[in-house]
């Protein structure tokens, strides 16, 4: 596989318009539109970049709606860039007692993690972690110091399936890397946008933590809802619509030889 970067937009402790079949029909084109525009032209020459975006709308157990995450998933030959943006904000009573924005970049070769750069603020106090892939290892520079993780580390940012391998993973919060344990727990249905999708759900436990994750990957790879579940409570992320770059399938349209190797 190629270099894949990835640039997220979101951070919170998962993924939902029209009820019916016409419009169930309607949101699963566009998922696939999204997915296939990323094959179509990620051609091993690299003829043009395919890039779609992934927005979820953030809910918590106890405070509702609280704000919103992203993916910017973009592939140039062999290089994949994701980018992740998160902002959320918790009120009581009109006065802001969290708050929590970041802006996180992955890059990666075929299946590794090549490259991370993450930049937060929690509550005005700015977190920064960097790392790279170093030999058999992946080195991270965290406030406090340096951290290794194996190769075949993963970002706790459920944009792909292939982030559920391996057994270890990163936090794109703190830059804690700790064990996970991943359970298959098969296939069901979801509300998404008032429509009835069928999923398939993982359930993802940081060992030696109360905190885990449930990530639901409909039938085309797309991650339509992810969940954390923390000592805070739960926060939701519910996809709001995959958007493929409107520019490349422009581009596409009036040159139908365009990313065809």
């Amino acid at each position: 596989m190629g270099l894949a970067k990835i640039v997220s937009s979101g951070d919170c402790g998962a993924w939902v318009a029209n009820s019916g079949k016409k419009a169930g029909n309607h949101f699963l084109r566009h998922v696939f539109c999204a997915c296939f525009a990323a094959v179509l032209f990620a051609s091993p020459e690299g003829a043009a970049a395919a890039q779609y975006r992934l927005d979820y709308r953030a809910t918590h157990s106890v405070y509702g709606d609280i704000g919103s995450y992203s993916n910017v998933i973009e592939t140039d030959g062999d290089t994949t860039t994701v980018t992740t943006t998160l902002d959320i904000k918790v009120s009581i009573l009109g006065v802001v007692a969290y708050r929590r924005a970041a802006h996180r970049v992955e890059t990666w070769m075929g299946d590794r993690l090549v490259d991370f750069h993450a930049t937060s603020r929690l509550n005005g106090k700015a977190i920064v972690l960097s790392g790279a892939a170093q030999g058999d290892k992946f080195v991270l520079t965290l406030p406090n110091g340096k951290a290794t993780a194996p190769a075949s580390v993963r970002v706790a940012n459920p944009w792909t399936r292939n982030n559920l391998n391996g057994d270890t993973v990163l936090s794109p919060d703190d830059g804690a890397i700790r064990k996970a344990r991943l359970t298959d727990a098969g296939e069901m249905s979801v509300m998404i946008q008032a429509q009835n999708i069928r999923v398939h759900e993982y359930d993802v436990a940081l060992v030696g933590t109360a905190k885990h994750y449930q990530v639901w990957f409909d039938t085309m790879g797309t991650p339509v809802m992810f969940r954390v579940f923390d000592s805070d409570g739960v926060c939701t992320f519910t996809l709001n619509g995959p958007r493929p770059s409107d520019v490349l399938l422009a581009e596409r349209a009036g040159n139908p030889q365009q990313g065809i190797p």
